[in-house]
C-alpha cells in the first residue's frame, strides 16, 4: 500500500489550521524557548564524547594486536624488526602476496 505523500500534507495542513487556540503567557513561551535552545540536536556530538566512544569500541582490537605483537615479539627474539626487514628485502612480493598466492 502506497502513500499518498499530498493526502498526508493536506490532512496535515488542515488539522494545524484547524488547532485550538490556546492563551499562554510570554513568560511561558520564553520558558519553553529556552529549554528548545538547551537541546542539543541529534547531529551535533561533541568531539570528546565521539572520540571516548571511539577508543571504547577499538580498545578490544587494540588489545588483541597488542597481544599479537607481543607473541611475534617472542616468536622471532629480540631482532624482529631485523628479520622481517631481511624476508622482505629477499623477496618483497612474495613476502606481501605470498600468503594470499600460496593459500
Amino acid at each position: 500500500m502506497l502513500l499518498d505523500d499530498k493526502k498526508i500534507r493536506q490532512n496535515l495542513i488542515r488539522a494545524y489550521q484547524n488547532r485550538l487556540e490556546i492563551p499562554v503567557s510570554d513568560a511561558w513561551q520564553q520558558n519553553v524557548m529556552r529549554e528548545i535552545r538547551g537541546i542539543m540536536p541529534a547531529g551535533s556530538i561533541s568531539w570528546s564524547t565521539d572520540f571516548s566512544a571511539s577508543v571504547w569500541r577499538l580498545a578490544p582490537a587494540a588489545g588483541l594486536l597488542l597481544i599479537l605483537l607481543l607473541i611475534g615479539a617472542v616468536w622471532f627474539g629480540p631482532s624482529a624488526e631485523t628479520v622481517i626487514a631481511d624476508m622482505f628485502l629477499q623477496n618483497p612480493v612474495d613476502f606481501i602476496f605470498g600468503d594470499i598466492l600460496m593459500g
